[in-house]
Order: C-alpha cells, then structure tokens, then sequence
C-alpha cells in the first residue's frame, strides 16, 4: 500500500511539473509575438518620414497621404493634439 502511495504522488508531481512547463511554454510564446509586434512598430516609425510641407500629410508605406495626426495615432501609442493646449508649454 505504501508503494501504490508513493506512486501515486510521484505521478501527481510529474503532472504539476508538465502542466507549470506548459503554462512557462505558452507565456514564452506570447512574449515572443508581443516582442515581434513591437519591433515591427519600431520599425515603421524608424527613419524619415516624408512629409509635404503645403498639406502638411505624411505619406504611409503604402504611399497614401493621409494627416499627421492621424498616422501618429495609427502607428504608435502616442496621442496627438491638433490645436496648442494653452499652458502646455509655459
């Protein structure tokens, strides 16, 4: 009886053990994809950015102009204002 015990927690361990790699297995691939988004966003707001300076739009990387504003807000977790706030640079 002592022995069917002690088989019995050894199982019991052994499936802790799979279940706590498998929880660090899963964690470690949501890392790696949180990883690869953000170096693609770094990526896309590296280098220049073209710009006109009559409408003042940027143009994306598939060649569509569209406002400033909007592309910083598409692009990043940066917010943008369209008017000064008053005081924000006193």
């Amino acid at each position: 009886m002592n022995q069917l015990f002690r088989e019995h927690l050894l199982k019991r361990e052994r499936q802790q053990v799979h279940y706590v790699a498998f929880i660090h297995l899963i964690r470690e691939r949501e890392i790696n994809q949180e990883l690869t988004e953000a170096s693609k966003r770094i990526d896309t707001l590296q280098g220049m950015l073209p710009i006109c300076p009559g409408c003042k739009k940027i143009r994306d990387d598939t060649g569509y102009w569209e406002q400033i504003g909007q592309y910083i807000i598409d692009h990043s977790n940066a917010g943008f204002f369209s008017r000064p706030v008053s005081g924000l640079y006193d």
